[in-house]
């Protein structure tokens, strides 16, 4: 009996069956209405009732989705032990932590939370089948977008660190070589720290140029991607 109603919950809470849309729906209301708060410079009888409801409303889903893991992890009891690990439940438990972080405003290590609020955005790209489209794409160019992401991060500590060398009055510290040699590789060049040496320019220059290739580089492969998924969704839909 308790494992029928537990499969009964799994399915509500499970975003991919279709016949219980409504918690779906009722989910990506409360993240939404949640942000509210946000626009708030100070917080108010309103917006506080609203906190409260929506961190409820987020403790129950994280309740439903921990005793209904065993269906999904398919691990048995361990899968108790396992669903506080996941990726998920972490990010949802973040995200609980930042609701509390407004309703107790005298907790100091709860204020620690309160800057990740916005994250309950992102909460809503777990119901976006979209985005599910996006992780299968990055899953299949795995390889590939991490030998670039790889590239592109040795690059940038390389020319920070010969800038560094060559153009030590330009900086106060490596980590402002860091951030300028990341804004010339992906080619926005906000122009608040320049070469004044000819080396400088020069590799300046290199970093311009290899930014151009290794950041569209990945943008492309996504792209491409998600072109063949969605083309592949839609024979499916056809078929």
């Amino acid at each position: 009996m308790v494992n029928m109603v537990r499969k009964k919950l799994f399915k509500i809470v499970e975003k991919d069956t279709t016949y219980y849309e409504w918690y779906d729906i009722l989910i990506l209301i409360c993240i939404w209405v949640s942000i509210v708060p946000l626009t708030f410079k100070e917080q108010n009888n309103f917006t506080y009732v609203l906190t409260i409801l929506t961190t409820m409303i987020f403790v129950i889903d994280y309740i439903l989705r921990w005793i209904t893991s065993d269906f999904r992890l398919k691990r048995g009891i361990f899968s108790f032990i396992k669903y506080p690990f996941t990726f998920s439940a972490i990010f949802d438990l973040v995200v609980i932590l930042s609701c509390f972080s407004e309703i107790f405003n005298s907790s100091y290590i709860l204020r620690i939370f309160s800057v990740f609020r916005i994250l309950r955005i992102a909460k809503t790209l777990r119901y976006s089948s979209k985005f599910e489209i996006i992780k299968r794409v990055v899953s299949k160019n795995e390889k590939i977008l991490e030998v670039v992401c790889g590239f592109t991060a040795g690059f940038i500590f390389i020319s920070a660190l010969i800038m560094f060398q060559f153009e030590n009055q330009s900086f106060k510290n490596f980590f402002e070589a860091i951030y300028w040699s990341t804004t010339v590789l992906t080619t926005v060049g906000y122009g608040d720290i320049c070469p004044k040496t000819e080396i400088g320019r020069l590799i300046s220059i290199i970093s311009s140029l290899v930014g151009i290739a290794f950041v569209a580089l990945p943008t492309g492969i996504i792209t491409s991607g998600f072109v063949e998924e969605l083309n592949k969704e839609k024979e499916n839909d056809e078929k």
